[in-house]
């Protein structure tokens, strides 16, 4: 990167491009390649690491990237506000009405989908860089999914990417019956093999089509049908 668009980057003259995030917080957290004491971090950070304690390189990698994105859709969420404030008073209304039903729409759904993504992700004991290493995207994508700010595409085949991840970080029965029971389905019987299918079908139900069954038979055609 040129040194001279550093320096604008810390003047806050331009901002980091999201592709440069990641693996800035990556370098900046192997300063600590045995972890950093949380009490050294900035306060802000503390939302994410916590007070106290020794925080390992992969999680501070994490919090920063966290931190820099929740800043930067602030800051972009402002650039849209200045920019709807330049549209002529009719323009803005009709604009404003669209966005808003769609945006409470996305947003609804793609709050379901983080709240599910989360919860399995830290049942598997998955971290967002292993999710996005399998995904080959970069590790601040998977953070707006866990943000509930972006949803994965219908095309392609991510939502099963992901359910397959997680799956082979599954190792205890224990961790199977943690996810079955929080997606509602206490006394289902779901082999291991089959575990992969019923946690795409679990986040796949988000679209508010019909449930999925006690079992595995007839997962694969509800995930089908919702398409």
């Amino acid at each position: 990167m040129d040194p001279a668009a550093i320096s604008r980057y810390f003047a806050g003259m331009r901002l980091l491009p999201v592709k440069y995030i990641a693996p800035l917080c990556e370098a900046i957290s192997r300063l600590w390649p045995g972890g950093a004491p949380a009490e050294s971090l900035p306060p802000e950070l503390h939302k994410w690491t916590g007070r106290f304690g020794l925080i390992p390189s992969d999680r501070l990698s994490q919090a920063l990237i966290a931190w820099l994105m929740e800043d930067m859709e602030q800051e972009e969420a402002l650039r849209v506000k200045e920019r709807q404030a330049k549209r002529k008073p009719y323009e803005r209304k009709a604009a404003s009405n669209e966005v808003a039903a769609e945006s409470s729409k996305r947003g609804s759904v793609a709050k379901d989908f983080a709240a599910k993504l989360s919860l399995l992700m830290d049942t598997a004991g998955v971290s967002g860089s292993q999710l996005a290493s399998a995904l080959h995207v970069d590790p601040t994508l998977v953070y707006k999914y866990r943000a509930g700010s972006r949803l994965p595409t219908r095309r392609g085949n991510t939502v099963q990417i992901i359910a397959d991840t997680i799956a082979r970080y599954i190792r205890s029965d224990e961790q199977r019956e943690m996810i079955i029971t929080a997606a509602g389905y206490a006394e289902a019987d779901i082999a291991p093999e089959e575990f992969s299918a019923f946690i795409e079908a679990y986040l796949e139900s988000i679209s508010g089509g019909a449930p999925m069954p006690a079992n595995t038979t007839d997962i694969k055609e509800i995930i089908n049908n919702e398409e």
